[in-house]
């Protein structure tokens, strides 16, 4: 080793590129552009004194020298992870704190008024709360054992492993937002054989959402006719207002509809959701934390 300048996250990051054997997905589920895992690589590269890959346009393999390193790499970032979880409890325990990690659509599940009303009544714990970005299933698992997030608020569709435990929070389910000008507007409820044909408006195929809609029409035998594709889901409203497609989304989401042009349709068959408050099974948690997890179990969130 030339130096002992190593940057522990970027052992981290070799093993997920070991795992991807691809920079691109590597750098999708690490949250960090290609351009970036590659100059980490390079960077650790250099400190270790050896090159650990062998590169070209098809995949990204291991070098004889990659392969001697990686079991001491697993190695280490395992004790990493686990220094990481006893100072975590160390500094929880003096802070009373914990960290709360939420879905990027929080704010129509009732989540932050959940987590105000713990604070206003237990005032001595800090929560510290930051919101997933997309792919949650990816996120889920190695957020929490990673010790990033104490807990999570998440779809329940992830938690189908052993290894969480859960407190269901609120439900959803998906429902039709249609232009009033639609022949379908005049239905109180929509089949969902009646979209086969129609022009569908979606959101991003990273959400949650998308894997829903895609898996229902599926399901009903065809596939979506998807033409537009929404990071915002004010976008998509824009888009089904100007008359160029039905929108599929959650029921809590069509709230904040302003325009009296845009009306709500039940579908049926439609696909139904469950909000849940997680967290590992077999880990230490601390007293911050429990406390959270006590309250959301008594928590009542009208529906």
């Amino acid at each position: 080793m030339k130096n002992m300048d190593l940057n522990f996250y970027y052992i981290n990051d070799f093993l997920k590129l070991v795992e991807c054997k691809n920079f691109s997905a590597a750098a999708d589920e690490l949250y960090i552009t290609q351009s970036a895992l590659s100059k980490h690589m390079q960077v650790l590269e250099r400190t270790l004194g050896i090159q650990l890959f062998i590169r070209n346009n098809k995949a990204t393999k291991l070098s004889n020298d990659g392969k001697v390193f990686l079991p001491y790499a697993e190695r280490f970032n395992a004790c990493f992870l686990q220094m990481n979880e006893a100072v975590g409890r160390i500094v929880d325990r003096e802070q009373m704190a914990f960290s709360l990690g939420c879905l990027i659509t929080m704010e129509y599940y009732g989540i932050v008024e959940a987590a105000a009303s713990f604070r206003t009544k237990i005032p001595d714990v800090v929560v510290r709360m930051s919101e997933f970005k997309y792919n949650e299933d990816k996120l889920l698992g190695n957020s929490l054992s990673s010790g990033e997030f104490d807990l999570v608020f998440c779809d329940s569709m992830f938690l189908k492993a052993r290894r969480f435990e859960r407190i269901d929070f609120t439900k959803d389910h998906l429902v039709a937002i249609v232009n009033r000008s639609h022949p379908l507007a005049q239905q109180q409820r929509i089949d969902l054989e009646q979209l086969r044909d129609e022009p569908l408006c979606f959101l991003s195929n990273q959400t949650t959402t998308y894997s829903y809609c895609v898996k229902l029409c599926e399901e009903a035998g065809f596939s979506p006719k998807v033409y537009f594709y929404g990071s915002r889901i004010g976008n998509v409203f824009e888009v089904v207002l100007n008359k160029m497609g039905i929108a599929l989304l959650m029921k809590k989401f069509t709230s904040r509809i302003k325009s009296e042009e845009l009306v709500v349709r039940d579908i049926s068959p439609t696909a139904e959701r469950t909000i849940c408050l997680a967290r590992l099974k077999s880990s230490h948690h601390n007293n911050a934390s429990e406390r959270f997890w006590d309250y959301i179990r008594d928590y009542s969130k009208p529906e």
